[in-house]
This record gives structure tokens, C-alpha cells and sequence, in this order.
């Protein structure tokens, strides 16, 4: 698949992994037989006139931006701009600057009198580094944040990647916190402060829980444990969680996605760090305050299933008769009549990975007249059908994977998925299809009982019609909690602090010109709305009781509003249901921000592997830890973009 397309043009497509590309406009849905983005535009320029304007108008925009910012710009600051993208964005070495040829070639520019040389780049990505992580604090004060932990290998050193987001005008924002090298043994406590101190750079807090909701990680021996007060400690650890890690990454190395360059041994550490970051979710009344709550990665719990499905005695035996086919069809003899019917050799099964077997059947299944040739390569009908099943069996869980690695899915979003996929998996009723069924319901058992994935289908009008009684009861329970937490600590005792955030409904009405006088007009009636609710709240009885009963009555309200169609966006839904549902409205914004796997960071580590290549693995730590840092967060920002 490769790298993650970016062009606005594929936001009105959907990409297949054949190749070929979907309309997603509304009575549309046209295929093309390419992903070319020039291609598809030509088709918004043809049928949907409104989208193409707006696809040239944005790319017009961001070419334009460009141009003004380079217009602003000095010779002398471009020339040390663009050198250091040289070395952040392109790999180079931090020497090339002190290359004769290239020193010839920066003399010819006019009007610079920038100073280029290795150490002057290495002064300019330490002060770039800085300035980010600065913008990064501003951008980061006062939000409720869920973070993303993994760890990585490579070339015998190891990092931690940590990323965050949240959810800002009905958009979820994703934020690049670092890239930290690993230097000592990988102890509970050293991944804790490790972990912290990374954190107090950005200016996040973690001494009273109050702007961290969750963490996503690997699954492990024990997950996270962020306790009380202290923010993150090792108290009162729970006990070991079952676990097979090893087959946590395997699905992205094998759909040959930059999702992860993990290498052997990367459990170990995800385990330490999963025994210091255990959550506890305790009552607000007879307990402690809560700790930051912890969610398994999506993904990994997808590839357990599966791997469990696949693990089946009699999948396992028709497995072993092709592998044996295989190996004889890779030697000598029988390569050379591959060759000559001109057919591909088929793919060997490596290690654990379902989807290596996968790949070995379908380049099994492509050579069937040639088994039939040879006594030795004989496999009876009863295999070869196994195989078709097999493979049509596994479709649907291969493109749920594929599916999974949109980095900003909402928890709907994914059991939205998750359910399409059992659903298709019922129709296609062969053994393998039946496994797969009840292995990915007994795993979703697992995701219900996770406080931070109730929550959320709670608060997601599409899907939350599937919770049971019981479910609802304990959702509430924890979104009560959350706002005692989150909101009414900083009202009963204290001043109540005016939010000023916008009420006002987003509209597409374009009968009224946008201009500035309007925008004053609408901030002015803003403010009022926002002054007369403060001083509604200020003539109640401030007590738990009265606010914790609205709460209850919004979500008693909310459960009876009618379902939105699962292809609705629920941030959108939310947005417009702000004024009817204030309290529910600031909770959503919390819980929906929950990720549901750790792609984002995951795919991020694949810019160690360039900035760590082997001709510069003598650079010094905080060196490295610079590049890494800016590069990744222009990565996020070209994205969002």
C-alpha cells in the first residue's frame, strides 16, 4: 500500500487493494480501475462540479501559502531552512554541509549570507526542535488528552513513541510528543520517569490526573498502571493479563503498510512498561480520585482472533500438507518448470503470521495445474478445496486490517467494522468463516469489559442501541465520574469559570456574506448566550445533586434519540447536538478522542529507520531525538493538512 495518500482528491474516494477506486459521493459510487489522483479528479471535474471546486480551491490555497511564506522570507533563512530539511526530510548527512561542492553551490545564491556548515545545521534543528515543543505546550494547556505508547528495536537501540490527540471543533487532532531513546535496562521505574519527563517537557500535567483520559498500548503480561495523585506510579499492580504479544505485529510487515519495523524482542519491553502503567478505575465517592484509564490496541486483538481461528486442528493439518508442497515446488526441478509456464514461485510460510500463510496458499493455489503434473506434488481435492475456503474465508478479516489503519478511528468507528466484518463472515459459511466468528466474539467480550471502550459506544448514537442494561448502567456510572473529574471539581469550592466556547451552530446557508462585521455580530451573541448560562448556574444550589441529576436526565434523553445511520459521522453529530445536550456534549469530546489502535505511532517509528540509517548511527542521542521529533510532527502536520 505504501505511504499514506494526502492529496484532497481521495477524500471523495474509497481505495480498494486491487487497485481500483469508489466514489463515495452520494449516488455515485462509480469505479475506476486506478488510484491515480489526476484521474479521479477528472471525474469530480465531470459529475461533481461543487468537490472539484473545492479540491483546486485548497490545492490553490496551500500553493499560494507557500509562495507568501517563501515571500517573507530572507535568502539567507530559506537557504538555512532548506538545508536543514535536508538533513530532517531527506536523509542527508549532517557532513554534505561542510562539502566543498556544496559550499560552491551556496556561494551562488545572491544575497544570503546565511552561515552553512554542519554544526551551524546542528544549532538550527536543536533551536527548530525547540520552538515546536514550545508551540506544542500552547497548543496542549487546558485539553483532556488520550495518549498512544509503543516501543520499538532497531539497529540494537530502542525508543519509546509517544503520540496524543484530542478533539477540537468536531475534529480529532493528532499531536507528535516524541520519539525517546531507551538507554538503561528496561526496569518499571526508568519507563515510568522516562515516560514522565517527556511528558513535563510538552507541559503535560500528571501530578492529579486531570489532563491525561487514557493510554493506548500493546498488549502485554499487564497493562498500564497511572495511579492517583502521583500521576504515574507502580502501586498496587494488578494481575497478569493472558497475553500472546508475539503475534501483536505481524499484520502490518506483511500487508506491506509503514505501520511497524518492530523486531524480535519488542514484547519484553512492552511488558515492563505495561507492569508500571496499570490503571485503576476507582469510585469518586468511597475511593481515591481515578487514574488515567488504559485501552488494548485494536489491531492486536484483531490478529488474536484471527491467529486463534487459524490455529484450528484440522486448518492446521490442510496448512502443513501445502507447506510440504511448497518446499518441494521451491526446488530445482520444479522452478525451472515454473519458469517455463511462466507462473510465479510460490511464497514460503515464515513464523506465526496468519498472513504468511495466507500469501503461501494464494501462490499455492495459483500453481494447481502444475501440482497435477507430478505424483509428488499431488494434493487431494478435499485440500484444495480447504484452501479456496480458506481464502475466501480470510477476505473480510484482511480488509477489516486494512481498514484499521486509519490513524484517527473513533471506537464506533472500528466496532461499526468489526460488526460488517462478522457480518460478511456469516454469508460465507465454510469452517473457517464459523472459527474466525467465535473467536472475534469471544475477543469482544474483552473490549466490552474496558471502561474506556464502553464509554465511548455510550456516547455513539450509531452502535450504543447494542448495549445491554447493565452495559448502560455502567456507562453511566463512568461518565458521571468523568465530569465530577473533569468539570465539577474546578466549580463547587472555586470561582466558576466562564467557557467560552462557541455555541453557535455551524450552517451552509449562503444567502449571508462571511465578513468581518458578521463574525463581530456572532461572537457578540456568542458572549451573551455564554453570560446568561454562567449566571443560571450561579442562582442553582450548588450542590452534587442538582448537576449530577441534569447529567442523568441528558443521558436518559440521549438514549432515546433516534439512531443516526452508521455511515454518519459522530463528531459531527456531536457538534450539532452541543446546545441540546451541553454536559453529554463536553464528555464526548473526552471519550470519543479515545484511540482505538496505536497505528499513528506505530507507523511514525518507520522514520527511525531513516534517520538511524547505518551511515549515521554515530550522531549523538539528543541530535537524533531532534530529527525524529521535527520530522514526525511535519509528518502529523502534512497529514492533517
Amino acid at each position: 500500500m505504501g505511504r499514506k495518500k494526502t492529496n484532497t482528491v481521495y477524500r471523495y474516494f474509497e481505495l480498494h487493494e486491487d487497485g481500483t477506486s469508489t466514489c463515495t459521493m452520494p449516488e455515485c459510487g462509480k469505479t475506476f480501475k486506478t488510484h491515480h489522483g489526476a484521474n479521479l479528479l477528472k471525474h469530480l471535474k465531470r459529475i461533481h462540479e461543487e468537490e472539484y471546486t473545492k479540491v483546486v480551491d485548497l490545492n490553490r490555497s496551500q500553493e499560494e501559502n507557500t509562495a507568501i511564506e517563501l515571500q517573507n522570507c530572507t535568502n539567507s533563512e530559506i537557504v538555512l531552512r532548506e538545508c536543514t530539511n535536508l538533513v530532517v526530510v531527506h536523509g542527508r548527512p549532517f557532513s554534505l554541509m561542510n562539502d566543498t561542492a556544496f559550499q560552491n553551490l551556496i556561494s551562488l545564491i545572491p544575497n544570503s549570507e546565511a552561515t552553512v556548515n554542519a554544526q551551524a545545521i546542528k544549532d538550527n534543528v536543536k533551536l527548530t526542535a525547540s520552538n515546536i515543543r514550545d508551540e506544542l505546550v500552547n497548543a496542549l494547556q487546558g485539553k483532556i488528552l488520550s495518549l498512544k505508547i509503543d516501543i520499538i528495536f532497531h539497529a540494537t537501540r530502542s525508543f519509546m513513541g509517544i503520540n496524543c490527540q484530542y478533539i477540537e471543533d468536531g475534529h480529532i487532532i493528532l499531536q507528535n510528543l516524541g520519539i525517546i531513546e531507551i538507554f538503561q535496562r528496561y526496569s518499571s521505574e526508568y519507563l515510568k520517569e522516562l515516560l514522565i519527563n517527556n511528558l513535563h517537557r510538552i507541559g503535560i500535567d500528571t501530578e492529579h490526573n486531570k489532563q491525561i483520559y487514557n493510554i493506548t498500548i500493546d498488549n502485554g503480561t499487564n497493562m498500564i498502571q497511572i495511579v492517583d495523585e502521583s500521576g504515574l506510579n507502580n502501586d498496587d499492580a494488578s494481575g497478569d493479563i493472558p497475553t500472546d504479544s508475539h503475534l501483536c505485529n505481524t499484520c502490518e510487515s506483511d500487508l506491506d503498510m509503514e505501520y511497524n519495523i518492530e523486531l524480535e524482542g519488542t514484547e519484553n519491553i512492552i511488558d515492563e512498561l505495561s507492569d508500571v502503567l496499570r490503571v485503576r478505575f476507582q469510585n469518586h465517592v468511597e475511593k481515591p480520585e481515578r487514574g488515567v484509564e488504559f485501552v488494548r490496541c485494536a489491531v492486536h486483538i484483531l490478529q488474536l482472533a484471527i491467529q486463534d481461528a487459524v490455529n484450528d486442528a484440522a486448518i492446521g493439518n490442510m496448512i502443513c500438507s501445502c507447506k510440504e508442497v511448497v518446499r518441494r515446488l521451491r526446488t530445482p526441478q520444479f522452478v525451472r518448470l515454473i519458469k517455463e509456464n511462466e507462473k510465479k514461485l510460490p511464497k514460503l510460510n515464515f513464523g506465526t503470521s496468519w498472513l504468511s500463510k495466507v500469501y503461501m496458499l494464494k501462490s499455492l493455489l495459483s500453481l494447481k495445474e502444475i501440482c497435477a503434473m507430478d505424483a509428488r506434488l499431488h494434493l487431494p481435492d478435499s485440500i484444495w478445496d480447504g484452501v479456496e475456503d480458506f481464502l475466501k474465508s480470510i477476505t473480510p478479516v484482511k480488509y477489516l486490517t486494512k481498514k484499521l489503519q486509519d490513524e484517527l478511528l473513533t471506537v464506533g468507528d472500528f466496532y461499526i467494522e468489526w460488526m460488517m466484518c462478522i457480518f460478511k463472515l456469516t454469508k460465507i459459511n465454510t469452517i473457517m468463516s464459523s472459527n474466525l466468528i467465535a473467536k472475534m466474539k469471544e475477543r469482544e467480550k474483552t473490549l466490552f469489559e474496558n471502561d474506556v471502550f464502553l464509554n465511548a459506544i455510550f456516547l455513539d448514537p450509531r452502535v450504543n442501541s447494542i448495549l445491554t442494561l447493565d452495559q448502560q448502567k455502567q456507562a453511566k456510572e463512568n461518565l458521571t465520574n468523568l465530569y465530577i473529574r473533569y468539570f465539577l471539581k474546578g466549580y463547587f469550592g472555586h470561582e466558576y469559570k466562564q467557557d467560552v466556547t462557541n455555541t453557535l451552530i455551524p450552517t451552509i446557508d449562503k444567502k449571508y456574506e462571511i465578513s468581518e462585521a458578521r463574525g463581530e455580530l456572532d461572537y457578540f451573541l456568542n458572549k451573551n448566550y455564554i453570560n446568561r448560562h454562567v449566571e443560571m448556574m450561579k442562582q442553582r444550589s450548588d450542590t452534587y445533586a442538582d448537576m449530577l441529576d441534569n447529567l442523568q436526565q441528558s443521558m436518559t434523553l440521549f438514549l432515546a434519540e433516534p439512531l443516526l445511520k452508521s455511515t454518519e459521522n459522530v463528531l459531527s453529530y456531536w457538534e450539532k447536538a452541543r446546545v441540546r445536550f451541553p454536559f453529554l456534549y463536553r464528555l464526548s469530546s473526552i471519550v470519543l478522542a479515545a484511540p482505538i489502535t496505536q497505528v499513528s505511532v506505530e507507523r511514525l517509528f518507520s522514520s527511525v529507520k531513516f534517520v538511524l540509517s547505518n551511515y549515521r548511527l554515530s550522531m549523538k542521542d539528543d541530535v537524533i531525538e531532534d530529527l525524529l521529533f521535527i520530522r514526525n510532527t511535519s509528518v502529523l502536520s502534512k497529514k492533517e493538512a
